[in-house]
């Protein structure tokens, strides 16, 4: 789903004025143009996807 929209972003730029511990997670701006149950469904899987990429050591801090 809207995995064509994702684009990395370095790392450099996001520590600015950030803790090295906080994170930063990008929500492709086509899912808020859903409605209101298509679009909790989109973050929630957003958000599974998320975790799945933390438990396989995807964040490289």
């Amino acid at each position: 789903m809207l995995q064509d929209e994702f684009k990395q972003l370095p790392r450099e730029l996001l520590k600015v004025g950030r803790s090295s511990k906080e994170s930063v997670i990008a929500i492709p701006k086509a899912i808020f143009n859903l409605p209101p149950e298509e679009k909790a469904q989109a973050l929630k899987e957003l958000e599974e996807d998320m975790e799945q990429h933390k438990a396989k050591g995807g964040d490289s801090t």
